[in-house]
């Protein structure tokens, strides 16, 4: 592993930690958020770039409240020791950094940091106050896949201690032999409350207890050890990263899967949508989708059946199985003599303030692959086929016009302008209907996916983590035509008018 020094200390990088010494810049060392000399062609972002978040943690036991400027805007003002800010946007691409007292004066640091797109980080001042260094540690936001299960971290950041462990209070460490100031590889821990020691790592005694630390299923958190000699506290960090559809949507229970039906069969008249023997959605007409319902996990009957038919005359009849906590939106897709039901999952995980995420799903049965395209800027998706849909984008919220083009050619089949995206949302834009009878159009579903949180707890040592958000509340669906329509929640929403 790459180590860089100065003639006045050594700077080294350990987990995912790198280091900056006071108005020294390094050469950046590892991928996501690099303090780093500034590279004057590092890529702007854009509508279309995702961008990071990135929290700041005061760590530094004997310096006072500072400011922190982030292209000379205040990104921390005040910042005490032992805290640490909200989640806050960054776009991707270097950025100049500046640590002052708070309320101004010379900076006690200052250097450049890269962020990657869509990353997340901890950016902490920490050392002794004639010793600064700047740390970025990357925060994995991947989902947890395992039911029941947290993922934690321990970040080191008391300058005159020596190698730690983290353990349940008498039993074996969980994390060992973290050395200042670099955080452990994350480990996957059940959820639960727990009492926890931070101990010497070569002579296993305990430095400081925190009892009753709660870590919640689906939770990322970072405990970070901070203070001096005798006075260390532990300051736990909590991102959500794996939160349940059913919290997400305000619906059913954490063991439900969330499941919402569109009807794109053109020709086909409104369909009850059953789950085993039970209506789940009745009356679906073309061109709508459900609210969202709670479902049972697991293998799960569900047949589509002409509106007020029997379960003997299902057009569709498949089983699918239903993860605990995700959502899927089930669509009927084709002409009813080649009707088939499509399943995609929806992605509801949290996105970086002000921005939203969208994807294109191909349900018109006539059309060939098509791309889709902001109106005179970036392109969304590329050669969607029928049935088929592009990954997920995270886009800035705002206004935009959308394009739908034959793949690979000039030819615009679809226009959809004044779409209004709202920050925290989902957007799954479909084009369906026919383009031979001049039906086809675009319809736009939405979903709450929320903003990425930074929950804190009190930075005291047995300080609890912090309670998770409140759950949103489901958004109705949204179709956008020439102009968008938006209905009360729960119920149905009309097509847009043609746009070919």
């Amino acid at each position: 592993m790459k180590q860089v020094t100065s003639p006045a200390r050594g700077v080294g990088r350990g987990g995912a930690a790198v280091a900056l010494l006071i108005a020294i810049l390094l050469a950046a060392l590892v991928p996501g958020l690099r303090v780093a000399a500034q590279d004057p062609t590092a890529p702007a972002g854009g509508p279309t770039t995702t961008d990071a978040t990135v929290r700041i943690v005061h760590g530094s036991p004997d310096a006072p409240a500072v400011d922190v400027l982030v292209d000379g805007q205040p990104a921390a003002p005040g910042l005490a020791f032992g805290t640490a800010t909200e989640y806050l946007p960054l776009p991707a691409g270097d950025h100049q950094v500046q640590v002052v007292p708070a309320g101004g004066g010379q900076p006690l640091l200052e250097g450049s940091v890269t962020a990657e797109s869509g990353h997340a980080y901890i950016l902490a001042v920490v050392g002794m106050a004639n010793a600064l260094q700047l740390q970025a540690y990357d925060v994995n936001i991947d989902a947890i896949e395992n039911p029941g299960q947290s993922r934690l971290r321990v970040i080191h950041a008391v300058p005159d201690a020596p190698a730690v462990d983290v353990a349940i209070a008498g039993g074996d460490p969980i994390v060992e032999g973290v050395e200042f100031p670099n955080g452990s590889d994350y480990v996957e821990h059940e959820a639960g409350t727990f009492d926890l020691e931070v101990r010497n790592g070569e002579t296993d005694q305990a430095l400081m207890t925190a009892p009753q630390q709660r870590f919640e299923a689906g939770q990322v958190y970072d405990l970070v050890a901070l203070g001096q000699g005798p006075n260390l506290q532990l300051l736990p960090l909590v991102t959500p990263v794996s939160i349940p559809c059913s919290q997400t949507l305000g619906i059913g229970q954490p063991a439900n899967a969330c499941l919402r039906v569109v009807h794109a069969s053109p020709d086909a008249g409104p369909v009850d949508v059953y789950l085993g023997e039970t209506v789940l959605i009745p009356g679906l007409q073309f061109g709508l989708a459900s609210s969202f319902a709670a479902a049972p996990n697991g293998e799960q009957h569900i047949r589509v059946v002409p509106a007020g038919a029997p379960l003997d005359q299902a057009a569709i009849d498949t089983n699918q199985t239903l993860e605990s906590g995700q959502a899927y939106q089930i669509t009927a897709t084709g002409l009813v003599a080649e009707i088939e039901a499509t399943v995609n999952q929806v992605d509801l995980t949290p996105l970086p303030e002000g921005q939203a995420r969208l994807r294109v799903i191909h349900a018109s049965p006539d059309t060939a692959a098509i791309d889709v395209a902001l109106a005179g800027g970036a392109t969304l998706a590329e050669g969607v086929e029928f049935r088929g849909s592009s990954d997920y984008a995270v886009i800035d919220a705002g206004n935009y016009g959308l394009q739908v083009r034959e793949a690979d050619g000039d030819t615009l089949l679809l226009e959809a302008p004044q779409t209004m995206l709202q920050a925290g949302m989902v957007y799954d834009v479909y084009a369906i209907g026919q383009t031979e009878n001049g039906t086809a159009q675009l319809t736009v579903f939405t979903a709450p996916a929320s903003t990425r949180t930074g929950q804190m707890a009190t930075p005291i040592a047995g300080a609890p983590a912090a309670t998770p958000a409140p759950a949103a509340i489901a958004t109705p669906a949204v179709v956008v035509g020439a102009s968008p329509v938006v209905e009360a929640p729960g119920a149905a929403t009309p097509a847009a008018t043609p746009t070919s």
